[in-house]
């Protein structure tokens, strides 16, 4: 098969995910990269807010990004999002812990891996290599777009993504946080994309195993959960002989970005869990 993974080569579950592909040398991989925007919406936000009162903001960004960030509407989202309803006592670069997976793993691959780089995973030049490779399925590891139609259209078999959350209940931005707020069992859902958002055929969801985590050990447990269930999918698509299940679309939510007093508490309710 010509399997296309969508992600960043520097992110954590891409490195995991590429290292992991060694044991299909029957198919030929290639990497779609999305260039990332330089500041987080959190970022922008901050430095839009502490110098509303001045002439200038004091941020710079190059027409190259600035056609990148207008064409995302999801980080236009959340620039939204926290421009208007959350507020900073202090830089975020500085004070907020990262949200990113973290990881040691360094990318060793001996498999030839072919490589692209675009502004924009939805745009018309995305679409037109991706109709000249063809390909056969494709991966989203470390995708922050939605994909739109067009893309999705393209693979003879799918667009696969694994969420970090159990589907339906658990939509959108922080289903791992929401779910510990609630008490829910934490777990991700590997599925095909569709044109909404988290609400394509489900192939199979994975549980994390009951155990007293800390909150980093939880992050790193669901990351690992997050690249072997898209090496599993790999497994299972390749034998032809998969099923998936629709979605029942009102038997969950969709959730939004989650404030860092929020996350605290997430910390704070797994640190106890580990005491009792």
């Amino acid at each position: 098969m010509k399997i296309v993974i969508i992600g960043l080569k520097n992110h954590p579950a891409t490195i995991k995910l590429l290292n992991k592909l060694t044991i299909f040398p029957q198919h030929t991989f290639y990497l779609l990269q999305p260039i990332k925007i330089p500041y987080s919406p959190k970022e922008i936000a901050y430095l839009i807010r502490k110098n509303s009162q001045q002439d200038t903001i004091g941020i710079k960004i190059n027409r190259f990004y600035a056609n990148l960030l207008f064409h995302n509407p999801g980080f236009i989202l959340k620039l939204a999002y926290y421009l208007h309803f959350n507020k900073f006592n202090d830089n975020p670069q500085q004070t907020e812990n990262s949200e990113e997976y973290e990881t040691t793993d360094k990318l060793s691959i001996s498999y030839p891996l072919y490589e692209k780089y675009v502004q924009n995973v939805n745009s018309k030049k995305t679409e037109s290599w991706l109709k000249n490779i063809g390909p056969d399925l494709i991966i989203c590891s470390s995708n922050g777009s939605i994909i739109r139609k067009n893309i999705i259209v393209i693979p003879r078999i799918g667009i696969i993504n694994t969420h970090p959350g159990i589907l339906p209940k658990y939509r959108g931005m922080n289903p791992i946080e929401y779910t510990i707020l609630n008490g829910d069992p934490i777990g991700a859902t590997t599925y095909f994309i569709d044109e909404g958002i988290d609400t394509g055929k489900i192939l199979f969801t994975t549980l994390l195993e009951s155990g007293k985590f800390s909150y980093n050990d939880v992050k790193k447990r669901i990351l690992d959960i997050l690249v072997d269930s898209n090496v599993r999918a790999i497994e299972l698509i390749e034998t032809g002989k998969f099923e998936s299940s629709t979605q029942k679309l009102n038997a969950g939510k969709q959730y939004f970005p989650i404030d860092r007093e929020l996350i605290a508490i997430c910390r704070c309710k797994l640190a106890q869990k580990k005491i009792d």
